[in-house]
């Protein structure tokens, strides 16, 4: 297996990245990559990852994560989003703890927070179709998931209603 394509996308993509949760989301997604293509046992996905971190065009870009070793390794062991990498990480470690650590620019080591947490404190928007769901709890009817525009034009009609009922009451006595 041709190592050479996923040297380069790592060389690239290392260029850019300014985090640990970002290197290893890249790492991981190489990693996946690699197990897929050797799913049917034509090479060894532990081997050809071998190949790709300790290639030598890598050092230069590796070097800048080798300061932040403990880091990569608490977040490979407690973070569910890279369960794929403790598989490979006595190699990733291996190959870290061979580069001398060049930092030239300071990388990100905390987690930035994960989407559901913003999501659950922001409100919720409620589609169209759900609005004014009526639903039966014991003997209390209780109206879901209401808002101001839908209770008036429910008011209004009500009203329209009434008003006609009132009216066919007058003129039949």
């Amino acid at each position: 297996m041709d190592v050479r394509e996923y040297v380069v996308i790592l060389k690239n993509a290392f260029t850019y990245i300014r985090s640990v949760d970002g290197f290893l989301i890249k790492i991981g997604s190489i990693v996946y990559e690699l197990e897929n293509q050797c799913r049917n046992g034509s090479c060894d996905p532990m081997e050809v990852f071998k190949r790709i971190i300790f290639d030598r065009e890598l050092e230069e870009n590796l070097s800048r994560f080798a300061c932040y070793k403990e880091e990569i390794y608490n977040a490979i062991m407690g973070d569910p989003r890279h369960k794929i990498l403790r598989r490979y990480i006595t190699v990733l470690m291996e190959r870290l703890n061979s580069l001398k650590c060049v930092e030239e620019k300071p990388i990100e080591t905390l987690t930035p927070p994960s989407t559901w947490f913003k999501e659950s404190h922001e409100p919720i928007l409620i589609p169209r179709k759900e609005r004014g769901r009526i639903s039966n709890i014991g003997f209390m009817w209780k109206i879901e998931k209401m808002d101001l525009e839908y209770l008036i034009k429910i008011l209004l009609i009500a009203s329209i209603i009434l008003f006609i009922i009132s009216l066919i009451l007058m003129l039949t006595r």
